[in-house]
């Protein structure tokens, strides 16, 4: 997705401005992931995440679409941040102010955007998260979000790349 810089700017402010409620003594090891947008790739992206959803289903946040809350039905309301997706991402390029609250209000070992292509509300809210392995594909933009940046290639299938986010949020909920 290209967005104008002043557009950049402001959610790069609003994520500055609301800052991190997280706890730095908190022995917990929570992860977010933010679910593509793309229908397709919502289903690839669960069958690979599916088991350490469902295994750390108590330390594990996940956000998705609204019309495709479907997808996580066997997990609870407490695991799930639904996103409203506006028709003018440029009239709104912020994440609502709920959901940065909720996501703020915990600490995070790994944050992991499966958007493949950039998108301004997920990338934001694993820049919020203000974990320190923060992970997603990258872009035009991605540098000033992620710390660990994954490059597709054309010819390799976007579920080999998840295969490896999910090696990397594996190992680091091991330590």
């Amino acid at each position: 997705m290209k967005i104008p810089k002043r557009l950049l700017r402001k959610i790069l402010r609003d994520c500055k401005r609301s800052g991190s409620g997280s706890r730095a003594g908190d022995k917990n090891k929570k992860f977010l992931i933010c679910f593509p947008f793309d229908e397709q790739h919502q289903k690839i992206a669960f069958r690979v995440f599916a088991s350490v959803i469902k295994s750390h289903q108590e330390n594990c946040l996940c956000l998705i679409s609204e019309n495709a809350r479907g997808i996580l039905r066997e997990l609870s309301d407490d695991s799930i941040i639904i996103v409203p997706i506006p028709e003018d991402i440029q009239r709104n390029p912020v994440l609502p102010s709920g959901i940065s609250g909720k996501i703020q209000s915990e600490y995070y070992t790994v944050a992991v955007d499966l958007n493949t292509g950039f998108h301004p509300y997920t990338a934001a809210a694993v820049l919020q998260t203000n974990a320190p392995k923060r992970i997603g594909f990258q872009s035009e933009y991605s540098d000033n979000f992620f710390n660990i940046q994954m490059t597709q290639k054309k010819d390799d299938p976007v579920e080999s790349s998840y295969r490896y986010i999910h090696h990397l949020l594996v190992d680091a909920l091991k330590y």
